[in-house]
């Protein structure tokens, strides 16, 4: 596509820049850029998605952007591993957590009286 036909679906400039950034390495100071997109116009129920650097332009239901999160903490409610405070929940040596009978954000942990008990996935 050229630039004229970029620009017409929102692309030449985009509409809007998602940057997802890695963990800063030691001594460098500067986080790594993991993955860029350029997000064009909407046209009914689809919006126009590029990769920078890339001639393939595609179009994705607009649904999924209300998936993209838009702050930090959105990011981290989404995406983060949630972990129970303190060493309640420390893996043992199989990996599994270290039974504490207290449910915690997002988590149930055992009590110490279920061992050896058939455990059940609970919500």
């Amino acid at each position: 596509m050229g630039g004229a036909e970029l620009a017409a679906i929102g692309l030449e400039p985009p509409r809007t820049t998602l940057r997802v950034f890695g963990a800063a390495t030691e001594g460098s100071g500067e986080a790594p850029e993991l993955a860029k997109l350029l997000f064009g116009v909407e046209q009914g129920d689809q919006i126009f998605v590029q990769v920078p650097g890339r001639e393939t332009v595609y179009r994705v239901r607009s649904a999924l952007a209300e998936h993209v999160p838009i702050t930090l903490e959105a990011f981290r409610s989404r995406f983060l591993a949630k972990e129970p405070p303190g060493d309640a929940g420390a893996p043992d040596a199989a990996g599994q957590p270290a039974p504490s009978g207290e449910e915690e954000e997002g988590f149930a942990l055992p009590a110490p009286s279920d061992a050896g008990e058939a455990q059940e996935e609970r919500p």
